[in-house]
């Protein structure tokens, strides 16, 4: 197989993927959900908006009695009654459906809509209850069915249309959209038996439309795939990567801006083109015992940690659910959430199908994988799946394809990665050292023999352990000389975090994220959960005791400090207590203590949470608010944020309102209308003040900063050409693994060299009116930066 190949598959399989989403679509009557079917949708609304607004003006102002229709649209806006409307007719034409049914299933949905407004507006508990479970992983149409079946059981009154009325709604819908769209006509036709039926059409031009829409759509969109030789380097903006084979070839960063790939191409940026390039000619290839292994695992249906097996099965229905209703009740319950859990695990399947699918395609040869930013400077290989950046199956399957010795020098490195693949990441690195040479028979045996010694499925990423298993028995059955492909990683302690606490030189939140030097890693949401148990145990707040008594560990915190640097806010931090309230109490078959109440207690604790966490990094909400008002001032004097990161990758930041309109239902069926999607002109005030901050981070740690910086450095000052990264995460052989604990220190040590701050300050200030000044940069405390040097967990 040779890269001409590969590429003609690329594009097969990317026509293959398209039609077989649109006839799939079809078949199950939502040809609206397609490309070019939300293209068209989009423009369908606002036409059909103002027609439903003079219809129901002027059925309003007719003399005698008004339309049967009339009092059912006026309890929906318009532009949700055209939203709806639009897409129902679009999904029915495709399927050939008579105008009565088309029109039954326009009114239905427009009454399901009517229904759920009443549920959320006059039972707002149940409603934030049971949208909950299925708001993130579940189709529009299997919310409508799972909150109707809930409100059913909970006895919950929902208005209902009379059913005569139904089909007369849906055909002044119907009749609307043909008037204010003509696509779509009304035709009355003879079936196979000679009778004769009136179904909704699309229009000759719409068809015509649609078949150029779909030709140009099946060539956009190649399944791109893993090369099988070098990707061409990157020089240029529009060029690289798998070079000119696709309709649409992907530039290296992802801008919808031309000025700003005109402003890239000019600076020429090769710090950024030799970061990216390294990345991309590292090669790969499958590790064979490890996917023979996880093959027969999957398909024998055997536990893996985190990776779904078997669905659980739907209980047996209670021998007394025709007359016990609570039981009946419980059933329902416990029946629906076991289905709806097992929907949401198939995607899950799928993607493993897929790596799985890859990797027995590309086995026996070297792989690389093309490059691409996004517009901070954060780097993602284009292969989807099967890549280095995929989850743990994908990066347990994957060995860099260079190999280079083990020896009594690097070992500690492979020993101190297998630890923290079982889970043991928080422990001195003697002590992970020390437990695999405890347990160096167990681990033997596993890598000797995965299938039979399965307890590798337990670990926290098993994949990973896996393969360091198996990498462990080769080099204590061969000893030093021993040739490694795996790749040994290191990642950052929350390194936003880390990021913040180093530019305002904040000995704290250093110490906090392992800046400092520590006999033992610090583990700072362990850290934030124990500063908040003492604030809870000095409070006289009723609810204090309770959240003591139900429990509180570094998972109540873990994700309200984690997103912190990128913006997390507080109303983000109350729902992501929330979410952690209902999850623990589902894991742990916990009894709310609290009785009915959770929106005050969570709230409660998000602010105990929020408060610590500003103890332990502080620094971090100082520096996020001064980013902040640095971009309030931007947009108060119509200026775009743009800057240069340390390592020399631009930043244009530009955030522009737009005049598209999003219509969302209740249960977020949502309608675009491309047609108008254009900048206005001005800058967008809430999305550039949100997302000042984790912008500004990322460009400190990702290809124009922390990581372009080491990729560079280790490649050309010692000559090392095999590396995986993952944002704050940094893979290299065994035998490198100490250079690069090395380089990424010196690396963070030369990039804070500079005041960072005060040059951005000064790039943003030489972009504001003379009469505009910043605010000064915040306050730096005495933290030595160099003594990052020294922290064992900086990087570990």
């Amino acid at each position: 197989m040779d890269q001409s190949q590969v590429n003609k598959e690329m594009t097969e399989l990317g026509k293959s993927r398209y039609w077989n989403r649109i006839n799939k679509a079809r078949e199950v009557g939502l040809e609206s959900t397609t490309d070019a079917g939300q293209r068209l949708l989009g423009e369908c609304v606002s036409k059909l908006e103002e027609s439903i607004k003079r219809w129901i003006a002027e059925s309003a102002r007719r003399p005698g009695r008004r339309h049967r229709a009339h009092p059912y649209l006026i309890q929906l806006p318009p532009n949700v009654v055209a939203a709806i409307t639009s897409q129902a007719v679009l999904d029915c034409i495709s399927q050939n459906r008579k105008i009565v049914s088309t029109a039954t299933q326009v009114a239905r949905l427009l009454e399901d809509e009517v229904q759920f407004r009443h549920i959320r507006e006059n039972e707002p508990s149940f409603w934030n209850s049971t949208h909950r479970i299925v708001n993130k992983n579940l189709s529009a149409n299997k919310k409508a069915k799972f909150i109707k079946k809930a409100a059913m059981i909970a006895n919950v009154p929902l208005p209902s249309w009379d059913k005569k009325d139904l089909v007369q709604v849906g055909i002044v819908c119907i009749e609307l959209m043909r008037e204010s769209t003509g696509i779509i006509d009304i035709v009355t036709r003879s079936n196979i038996l000679g009778k004769s039926v009136t179904l909704v059409r699309p229009t000759d031009e719409l068809m015509s439309w649609l078949k150029n829409a779909h030709k140009a759509g099946e060539l956009l969109k190649p399944v791109y795939l893993p090369m099988v030789e070098t990707p061409v380097d990157w020089k240029r903006p529009v060029y690289g990567g798998y070079g000119i084979v696709f309709a649409r070839n992907r530039p290296l960063i992802k801008s919808r801006s031309k000025s700003y790939n005109q402003v890239v191409e000019a600076s020429g940026m090769p710090e950024v083109y030799n970061a990216v390039n390294t990345l991309q000619r590292t090669a790969f290839r499958i590790n064979e015992t490890v996917f023979e292994t996880f093959q027969h695992c999957w398909e024998n249906g055997r536990e893996i940690s985190g990776i779904p097996a078997v669905e659980a099965i739907i209980p047996s229905k209670p021998s007394d659910i025709d007359t016990n209703e609570d039981a009946r009740r419980r059933w329902r319950k416990e029946a629906a959430r076991i289905h709806f859990e097992n929907e949401r695990l198939q995607s899950k399947k799928l993607q493993i199908s897929k790596i799985l699918y890859l990797a027995n395609k590309f086995k026996s040869k070297p792989i690389w994988y093309p490059r691409q930013l996004d517009f901070r400077g954060r780097e993602y290989p284009i292969p989807y799946y099967l890549q280095p950046q995929g989850p743990d199956v994908a990066k347990g399957l994957l060995l860099f394809d260079e190999a280079k010795p083990i020896d009594d020098t690097n070992v500690g490195w492979l020993a101190i990665h297998i630890a923290n693949c079982f889970g043991h990441d928080k422990l001195a690195f003697q002590k992970r050292i020390d437990w695999v040479n405890d347990n160096d028979d167990w681990i033997r045996a596993i890598g000797e023999n995965p299938i039979d010694v399965s307890d590798w499925a337990s670990a926290d990423k098993p994949l990973q352990f896996l393969a360091g298993c198996v990498e462990w028995a080769g080099y204590r059955k061969h000893g030093n000389g021993y040739m490694s492909r795996l790749p040994i990683s290191m990642d950052a302690t929350t390194q936003g975090l880390q990021l913040y606490s180093l530019l305002l030189r904040d000995s704290v939140g250093a110490m906090a994220t392992n800046c400092l030097q520590r006999d033992e890693p610090n583990d700072i949401y362990g850290q934030v959960a124990e500063v908040v148990k003492q604030r809870l145990a000095s409070d006289t707040n009723p609810y204090a005791k309770l959240w003591l008594s139900f429990g509180i560990n570094r998972s109540t915190t873990k994700r309200q400090t984690m997103t912190l640097p990128y913006g997390s806010t507080f109303y983000s931090c109350k729902t992501y207590t929330t979410e952690w309230f209902y999850e623990t109490m589902k894991s742990k078959h916990k009894v709310n203590p609290f009785g009915e109440e959770t929106y005050k207690p969570c709230a409660y604790l998000a602010e105990i949470i929020w408060q610590s966490i500003s103890q332990v990094v502080g620094s971090a909400q100082v520096c996020m608010a001064w980013l902040q008002d640095v971009a309030q001032l931007c947009v108060e004097n119509d200026v775009t944020p743009m800057w240069w990161t340390p390592n020399n990758f631009f930043i244009d930041m530009r955030y522009e309102q737009t005049n598209s309109l999003n219509i969302k239902t209740s249960i977020g069926r949502v309608i675009r209308q491309h047609q108008i999607r254009v900048g206005n002109g001005k800058i967008d005030t809430r999305k550039t003040k949100n997302a000042i901050a984790p912008n500004f981070i990322h460009g400190l740690d990702g290809i124009g900063g922390l990581l372009g910086m080491t990729v560079n450095r280790m490649n050309e000052g010692y000559g090392v050409t095999s590396i995986r990264s993952t944002h704050d995460e940094i893979a290299v052989l065994a035998a490198d693994a100490g250079v690069l604990s090395t380089t990424v220190r010196e690396m963070t040590c030369k990039m804070f060299e500079q005041d960072i701050l005060t040059n951005f300050s000064d790039q943003i200030q030489s972009l504001l009116p003379a009469s505009v000044t910043l605010p000064p940069v915040p306050p730096k405390g005495t933290l030595d930066i160099s003594s990052v040097m020294q922290s064992d967990y900086y990087f570990s």
